[in-house]
């Protein structure tokens, strides 16, 4: 750099020679000879070098201390860095009596996760129960229908009822001189019912007992996972009480490092062994309240309908029996011809029961010894004919039975 900067003059001199000399030789032409004469001044340019020594001083001097202070720096910087230098060793004796067991947040996390899995099954389930309430839907339709066809072609289905319709017909053909077939028996009783009647019949007995069974299966199941809910809560929350504070814990091992050696960097890690000593005697927080999830109660207002659809449910049941009548109501209400030809049907059907049932009475009261002593002699023809009437007046109780 000194040499480039003090080295100009001596440059711009040979530059101006330089041009003078083409000057010259483009003014003389033939007579360029003559510009010789400036070449011979071109020496003088060399008195402009003379500021090109003071170079060569600073450059000596630079030599000088790069080998005299150079060396002696760098091995202070050496000798400084080797007291960054340490070797680390560590003697540690391990005595530690572990006992394999789970936190109570771990626990509680696990349960959840199990509680989880269970109720995706049911939401995985939801989409085909929704298909499954629209079988059902169609199933009932497909049993109204077939009802329907039943009560239209077969005059003995279901016709077991004693309605107004039936008591009026029985009164018009008792006013005509016809048989009277009411009030029925007992034994009657038990088959044949009115409409509005608490009476169940064997048929209805049998559904009513099918729908409580099942509703009381679900009911049970329902209560189950309801309790289910309720339990988990009260563990979560068990939990939650009991972790309320902070669970703090000391290290089960001690690390002891002794630092040995003097200078600045032997200072530095004792004060880190020391840092490091204080934080491993001091409490670690193993469970913070930050940390803490507080339980969701279950939905009261969930299980409350829950609640009401099993009772309506159940409700149901009990009543499906009298439920059940309503079908034949409306196809007698839509069908009043065909629910006459039923009414005349069944009324002719208890006529020809009874028919039956006293001729076999009357059979069975032929072959009985009080039947045979009226048969006897002559003089015993008006004890004959009083035995007669008490066997009538008897078969008579027995059909009223």
């Amino acid at each position: 750099m000194c040499n480039a900067t003090l080295g100009s003059p001596y440059r711009k001199c040979r530059a101006v020679f330089a041009e003078a000399r083409a000057d010259c030789s483009g003014l003389l032409g033939e007579l360029d000879f003559l510009c010789d004469i400036v070449d011979a001044f071109l020496p003088l340019c060399s008195l402009a070098r003379a500021g090109e020594l003071f170079c060569i001083i600073p450059s000596y001097i630079a030599s000088h201390l790069k080998k005299r202070l150079a060396a002696p720096a760098v091995a202070a910087f050496d000798r400084m860095k080797r007291q960054f230098d340490f070797n680390l060793s560590a003697t540690v004796t391990f005595d530690l009596d572990t006992n394999s067991s789970r936190s109570l947040q771990q626990v509680a996390q696990d349960i959840m996760e199990e509680v989880s899995s269970e109720l995706h099954v049911f939401q995985k389930l939801s989409d085909p129960l929704t298909y499954g309430g629209l079988v059902l839907l169609a199933w009932s339709f497909l049993r109204a229908v077939r009802y329907r066809r039943r009560y239209l072609r077969e005059l003995d289905f279901d016709n077991v009822y004693i309605s107004a319709q039936f008591k009026e017909l029985n009164q018009q053909v008792t006013s005509g001189g016809g048989a009277s077939v009411l009030p029925i028996t007992r034994r009657e009783a038990k088959t044949y019912i009115r409409p509005l009647s608490c009476h169940l019949t064997s048929g209805e007995r049998r559904a009513v007992l099918r729908g409580v069974v099942s509703v009381l299966r679900h009911l049970v199941m329902g209560g189950l996972l309801v309790a289910l809910d309720f339990l988990v809560f009260w563990m979560l929350d068990q939990v939650h009480h009991q972790v309320k504070g902070d669970v703090v814990a000391r290290a089960p091992v001690t690390v002891a490092v002794q630092v040995n050696g003097s200078g600045y960097a032997s200072d530095i890690f004792r004060d880190v062994v020391a840092s490091f000593n204080v934080l491993q005697r001091g409490n670690v927080t193993v469970v913070s309240r930050k940390c803490l999830m507080e339980p969701s109660e279950p939905d009261r207002d969930t299980c409350f309908t829950l609640g009401f659809l099993l009772g309506l449910a159940l409700l149901v049941s009990l009543t499906g029996g009298f439920m059940q009548r309503c079908r034949r109501l409306v196809c007698a209400a839509y069908h009043p011809e065909r629910e006459l030809e039923r009414i005349q049907f069944l009324r002719q059907k208890i006529l020809d029961q009874r028919t039956t049932v006293w001729r076999a009475l009357r059979r069975s009261a032929a072959r009985s010894p009080g039947g045979g002593g009226g048969g006897g002699g002559g003089g015993g023809g008006g004890g004959g004919g009083g035995g007669g009437g008490g066997g009538g007046s008897r078969l008579q109780t027995l059909l009223l039975r």
